[in-house]
């Protein structure tokens, strides 16, 4: 009987289904991965999105502000330049009263120059308008920025993503599109924008880097634990499987014993003659078909009874039954399967042979053999998953598992994580020793321990062994090996597990150097640990705070007591009470507090603890921490005092600027000095070249006992010049004084100083042009309270104060020479104004007809410029320029210019030279205004048709432009020898119609407001 097959179909369901099982349980893992990644991401992409879209909405309120308004005015500085992208729209560019330029600034260079300014300050956040039709280059859409404004093209409300960008960095990128209004098409309608188009959007790009970073370690930390949990399932699937494996192995065992029951006793058994009748059967027989006994069998057609119909339902014809076929054909037959029908039609699987019986050569029917194969295929099939099972655990567990012979050591199994743990593929690595793969003195290592291991009969734990892998690189195992062995204790094979445990050893050497470079840190940072028992009241202290406190520690009490004792006597208190209170109510407390050591140097200490408690609430034991912070107190208190005497410079320097009396500016020095904390007093006294060399008070303030009436400071060598003061004037040097008491050089009146607080004293010399003229002498109300920095800017004050006075003595000589100088200057600019106003005349007494029209012509012109906000001074020039700006018709003659008849070509020529003339005859006088070029220019117009050089535009200076535009309303409204007057209303409509072409907008523009508001009417004679 040949069972092999069927143990190897039962093998192979228990083997799928095993592999169901774990592909169930890894895709509930994998789903549960998913939903929660999901998740994740999610609520990441939300809050990023949020973020962009309230910015993006913030950007887009400013604009539609700037675009509702026509944009803002602005000044013209590096950053912003006016736009030449705006140079077409009128106005771009003003000029206020005061003389400062503004540009107009529309929405998208309003918002750029946000964008700008926060790229300048290095702002982590991005913004820039782009666009697929820039009008300004800068505004050129980058890849990510085409592919929204394209979809935007298509009907797209937003897009969002996120992108590396050119600095490597990772941002969260949003962009909504920007319409086309009404409003817009001021700057961008040269485009072709209509209402409604798209013409662009704001990408706003929030960095994510770090964000992203949060993110996948907490995508890492879930994926771990969801690994942790997929492994737990994949380690219950193999002990199951195990299990399976010792069932298989007894069910196994089973087969063989019923296999050799089978051989030894006799199964069931009938007989059927040639015609198929049954001519026996055995007590096995009749019971397995569901009989009482033989004679229900005998005799009867055997085949119709017990094998009539097949497994699919379809009838089982007699001639094609193998039975029958052995009568005929006289050959034996084995069937493994088919199956038997019992008597209540019940049908079950069988194994059967029948073997035909011969006699005399002749066959007289046949014996058939048949065995119930039932549990035979409930076994051999459970054989089959089982085994399937293990071969799929096997293959799937994430470390090596590795199977050795036992004799030569050679690999006869490695599964999968194996392959990738080393680099080899299977096929390189079976039938092979370590020696085929590792260097000789590992190899030897690996043999020497794995036939310990075999000798031993123990499992045999590696906790750390260096490997090399196939491609160079070197990987840290965890290793457990075990012998296999047979029914007399031999050994048969080695089998072994191994878990890459790199990762760890890593993060162990982290760590290790963490700690390391963490007591490093401490030690550099003078901070020192400490725990007070407060049930046995036993204080412990660390080395670093011995070392903080200066003490011995064989010589130290350690006790709460011993510790106040090492405090400033004046801080004990302070600190006693923080730790009290922080006993009280539960609280951690910190304190900085001073340490007074042996030889008098003051120490700094910030002091941090809490406390442990028992159920009941009783204190435990409180611990914490003492660092040194001398360092810094002290640089606090050097940055306090250089505050101080900065704030008394920075208030000095402004009563400097606004001074103007000698003695109020000493005054107010005097009390912003000693306005300062911890300044008592202060006085300022100047030299007397007197036969006594005294020093005269000229002002103080903090004299609350009015000490220095009584006090005649002196710079004499004498017992009164002894002191700061006269040292000061002496030397010219800063004299200081870091303890008045035990000053020996000091003065008589020390007492009185000291009784009034002042401790401490800094006598700084007040000098110009390199003598000394006076002092400013401060008092402290602490020992050596003058810091070297403190110093250096008290006698920057004091500098400062010196310049301030001898500039304050200067300016009043400066005021009394300009008010002299400009009664000069007034009675030479009424000089001037007569000469211009003689030779304006003398021009119209040659010229009766245009008599009084460089008057209106003045008169006019200086409207149209104090209209458009020029400076007075300005304004003058335009007023002298347009008196005598037709001068050059001095060299016209007479009968030309009173000529009532059209002029001939040569004649016009002739006027035509009156702006040269003029500017030659005006180049060489040295007026302050460009009186020359207005003569020059007046007849040249904007387009480059005028005369006689044919400028344009800006080569025009803008005071001709000005005198042009009121040139020419004053001669069409006023009569001329060859025509009568023309009216102001067509002089108006020639400025309208030529306004921009042949006539400064601006200028013309102002000329119409001012007639047509009524500011301004032209008398004509």
């Amino acid at each position: 009987m040949n069972y092999g097959p069927r143990s190897n179909d039962q093998s192979q369901r228990i083997g799928r289904y095993m592999l169901i099982l774990m592909l169930a349980w890894t895709f509930a893992v994998a789903a549960s991965v998913y939903f929660s990644l999901k998740m994740h991401r999610q609520a990441f992409y939300s809050e990023v999105y949020a973020q962009a879209r309230g910015i993006d909405t913030m950007d887009m309120e400013y604009r539609n502000w700037a675009i509702s308004h026509g944009g803002v005015y602005v000044p013209v500085d590096e950053h912003t330049p006016p736009s030449k992208y705006l140079k077409d729209i009128p106005e771009r560019d003003v000029i206020t009263p005061s003389g400062r330029q503004l540009t107009l600034l529309n929405s998208s260079y309003m918002t750029r120059q946000v964008h700008e300014l926060m790229d300048r300050h290095d702002a982590p956040l991005r913004g820039h308008i782009a666009s697929l039709k820039p009008l300004n280059p800068v505004n050129k859409a980058d890849a990510w920025e085409v592919g929204a404004l394209k979809a935007f093209e298509q009907g797209k409300k937003e897009v969002a993503g996120i992108e590396k960008m050119a600095d490597g960095k990772s941002y969260f990128r949003f962009m909504q599109p920007m319409v086309t209004e009404k409003s817009c098409l001021k700057c961008h309608v040269q485009q072709g924008y209509k209402v409604g188009d798209i013409r662009g959007g704001i990408s706003v790009s929030i960095p994510v880097d770090e964000p992203l970073a949060i993110e996948n370690h907490e995508t890492a930390t879930l994926m771990t634990g969801h690994g942790v949990i997929w492994l737990l399932g994949l380690a219950g699937i193999f002990i199951g499987g195990r299990r399976q494996q010792q069932s298989l192995q007894l069910v196994e065992k089973s087969e063989a014993e019923v296999r050799l029951l089978a051989n030894s006793i006799a199964h069931a058994i009938y007989g059927q003659d040639l015609n198929g009748k049954c001519t026996f059967a055995n007590a096995a027989c009749v019971q397995l078909l569901g009989y009482g006994q033989e004679s229900e069998l005998l005799g009867k057609d055997i085949h119709a009874m017990m094998h009539h119909t097949r497994a699919d339902g379809n009838p089982y014809l007699a001639t094609e039954c193998p039975t029958h076929k052995s009568i005929r054909e006289g050959k034996s037959f084995h069937i493994d399967e088919e199956i038997f029908w019992r008597r209540d039609g019940s049908s079950f699987p069988v194994a059967y042979w029948s073997y035909p019986v011969m006699r005399g050569g002749q066959c007289v029917g046949a014996v058939v053999t048949f065995l119930d194969i039932t549990e035979q295929k409930r076994v051999s099939g459970a054989l089959k998953q089982s085994q399937k099972l293990l071969d799929s655990i096997v293959e799937h567990i994430p470390s090596m598992l590795f199977l050795k012979n036992a004799e030569d050591l050679r690999f006869e199994r490695i599964n999968r994580a194996g392959e990738q743990m080393l680099g080899y593929s299977r096929e390189d690595l079976l039938g092979k020793n370590d020696f085929d793969f590792f260097p000789r003195e590992q190899a030897e290592f690996f043999a020497e321990k794995d036939k310990a291991v075999l000798d031993s009969h123990e499992v045999a734990e590696v906790s750390e062994e260096p490997i090399r892998t196939a491609d160079g690189q070197q990987k840290w195992l965890h290793t457990f090996k075990i012998g296999l062995y047979d029914d007399e204790e031999r050994p048969t094979h080695l089998l072994g597990i191994s878990m890459d445990i790199t990762g760890r050893k890593r993060a162990e050497t982290t760590l290790r150097e963490s700690r390391h470079n963490l007591a490093e840190a401490q030690r550099m940072a003078h901070i020192g640990s400490w725990k007070l028992d407060l049930v046995n009241d036993k204080l412990f202290w660390s080395e670093e705070i011995y070392r903080i406190f200066e003490i011995d520690s064989q010589q130290f009490a350690a006790s709460y007591e011993a510790f106040l004792q090492a405090i400033h006597p004046e801080d004990r208190e302070a600190v006693n009470k923080a730790f009290s209170d922080s006993l009280s109510n539960g609280e951690p407390y910190q304190i900085d507090h001073r340490l007074l050591m042996p030889d008098g140097r003051i120490k700094y200490v910030l002091e941090r603890g809490e406390t442990s408690y028992d159920e009941s609430g009783k204190p435990l034991c409180s611990s914490g921490t003492v660092q040194d912070i001398s360092e810094r107190k002290q640089a606090e208190i050097s940055l306090e005092h250089a505050n101080r005497a900065l704030q008394a410079l920075s208030t000095v320097n402004r009563e400097l600027v606004h001074a103007t009396e000698e003695e109020a500016l000493l005054q107010a020095i005097c009390t912003a000095v000693v306005e300062q904390k911890d300044y008592r007093m202060a006085w300022v006294g100047y030299v007397q070249h007197d036969a006594a060399k005294s020093i005269r008070h000229m002002a103080c303030a903090g004299d609350e006992h009015d000490i220095l009436a009584g006090v005649h400071p002196g710079w004499a060598e004498d017992e009164d010049g002894t002191g700061p003061s006269g040292r000061a004037v002496r030397t010219g040097k800063t004299q200081l004084s870091r303890d008045i008491a035990n000053d020996p050089q000091y003065p008589s009146w020390k007492g009185e100083l000291i009784r009034q607080g002042c401790v401490s004293s800094i006598a700084l010399p007040l000098a110009a042009g390199g003598k000394v003229f006076g002092i400013l002498h401060v008092y402290a109300d602490e020992v050596d309270a003058f810091t070297a920095r403190e110093v250096d800017l008290l006698e920057e004050m004091a500098a400062d104060l010196a310049f301030g006075v001898n500039s304050l003595r200067i300016r009043l000589e400066r005021d009394s020479a300009m008010a002299q100088n400009e009664q000069h200057l007034a009675r030479m600019h009424e000089s001037l104004a007569g000469t211009v106003n003689a030779i304006a005349r003398a021009v119209e007494v040659r010229d009766p007809y245009t008599a009084g029209h460089q008057r209106r012509v003045a008169s006019l012109a200086c409207a149209i410029a104090a209209s458009m906000g020029l400076d007075d001074n300005r304004i003058e020039g335009i007023r002298m320029g347009a008196m005598i700006h037709d001068i050059g018709k001095i060299q016209v003659p007479a009968e030309i210019l009173t000529k009532p008849t059209q002029l001939s070509d040569i004649e016009y020529a002739i006027i035509r030279e009156h702006p040269g003339v003029g500017f030659e005859i005006l180049k060489d006088i040295h007026f302050p205004w460009p009186v020359a070029n207005i003569a020059y220019q007046h007849h040249e117009r904007m387009d480059g048709s005028g005369y006689p050089q044919g400028l344009k535009e800006e080569e025009i200076c803008l005071e001709a432009r000005i005198v042009a535009v009121a040139d020419v309303v004053e001669a069409m409204a006023s009569h001329r020898p060859y025509r009568a007057s023309l009216g102001i209303d067509k002089a108006l409509a020639e400025i309208r119609q030529n306004r921009g072409i042949l006539y400064d907008t601006v200028a013309a523009d102002t000329c119409l407001k001012l007639f047509a508001e009524g500011n301004f009417s032209l008398e004509v004679d």
